[in-house]
């Protein structure tokens, strides 16, 4: 085979190129199917409602239908997919693009933060939500006169993005046995506020550092749950961590 007729086969229109937050979530195959779907929407069907036969599509991933069921239930049931049947084996489809986007775009600021150990900081975003929300309600009820609003749904929405990819952040740092279920966690991560979940990515290092015992680490669930970044917290785990010293021990002479 000649060397042009190789660098053809292997170009990039020859393979598929995997996310890794994606697959570690819901596997390969359900993550080429979205891969595959968010392809067609973006390049041929912008407002998204396509529709593809699905022995088709099956086809094209090279699995069978039985499989691609299952693919797709996986990314329906992530709020990631709209898939609604139409006639036979034809299905209608619409990539949720805004949701796909939390669990893989990583922010080169944030990337670069965490890297050097740095608190990662909100890009594009007012320092203190709730006390510029709570100013505007208050000047709308003292005046009584229109004010510059705040679009408080887009505040909203780029937290939860700068949660999300903080999150993802953690799951990278945290021991891959104690992860759990990423969607699961997730959505607890996103209960936190801005500040607690910069508080969880700075010091998990020193959380994970703090317990002898690796198997005594907690799931990242927990980790989440119980506030293990917390200052009191930490404390208390690294004080059980060190060697407790043998204090008021008497010495006996050996003359007798």
């Amino acid at each position: 085979m000649k060397r042009t007729e190789v660098q053809k086969l292997l170009s990039i229109n020859g393979y598929w190129t995997i996310n890794k937050h994606l697959a570690r979530e819901f596997g390969f195959t359900a993550t080429a199917l979205l891969q595959q779907l968010i392809e067609l929407q973006c390049n041929n069907f912008p407002n998204g409602d396509f529709y593809q036969q699905q022995d088709n599509l099956a086809d094209k991933l090279g699995i069978s239908e039985k499989v691609l069921v299952a693919a797709r239930k996986k990314i329906v049931d992530a709020n990631l997919l709209i898939a609604r049947r139409g006639h036979g084996a034809k299905y209608y489809y619409t990539v949720q693009l805004d949701n796909v986007a939390s669990y893989f775009e990583v922010d080169d600021a944030v990337d670069s933060n965490i890297t050097k150990g740095d608190i990662p900081t909100l890009q594009n975003v007012p320092a203190n939500i709730k006390k510029q929300i709570h100013k505007e309600t208050k000047h709308k009820e003292v005046l009584d006169v229109p004010s510059v609003s705040i679009n408080t749904n887009d505040v909203i929405d780029k937290e939860e993005e700068v949660k999300a990819k903080i999150f993802f952040k953690l799951v990278d740092m945290y021991p891959k046995n104690r992860i759990g279920n990423r969607q699961v966690g997730l959505k607890k991560f996103k209960l936190l506020d801005i500040k607690e979940a910069l508080s969880a990515i700075k010091n998990v290092e020193r959380y994970l550092k703090s317990i002898d015992d690796p198997k005594y680490i907690k799931s990242l669930l927990n980790y989440i749950d119980q506030q293990c970044w917390d200052e009191e917290y930490l404390k208390l785990e690294e004080t059980k961590s060190k060697p407790k010293d043998i204090t008021g021990t008497k010495h006996f002479s050996t003359d007798y």
